[in-house]
């Protein structure tokens, strides 16, 4: 899917998913919305959120530093920040 901006340009739409049988981190079984976007060609940013929970949503960016190495921090649904290359 592609939309064109004001100024005339493509990009391409953030992708998103749904997950009816989703078993997150914290060991419940729910629902799951998740909506990603590459903002540039080496930075991937990720949102999903549970539906039936109060859990924080999990937040995650990615930057590809080669083909085979990426930089990667994440906040999962109970808060916890991760990071790892």
């Amino acid at each position: 899917m592609r939309r064109e901006q004001p100024d005339g340009k493509l990009s391409a739409a953030a992708q998103s998913r749904f997950d009816p049988a989703f078993v997150g981190t914290l060991g419940n079984s729910t629902a799951r919305i998740t909506v990603q976007k590459q903002i540039t060609r080496q930075l991937t940013a990720t949102y999903a959120t549970n539906v039936n929970s109060t859990a924080q949503p999990l937040l995650q960016g990615q930057y590809d530093l080669t083909p085979n190495v990426s930089i990667v921090v994440a906040r999962d649904e109970s808060g916890r920040v991760q990071r790892g290359v």
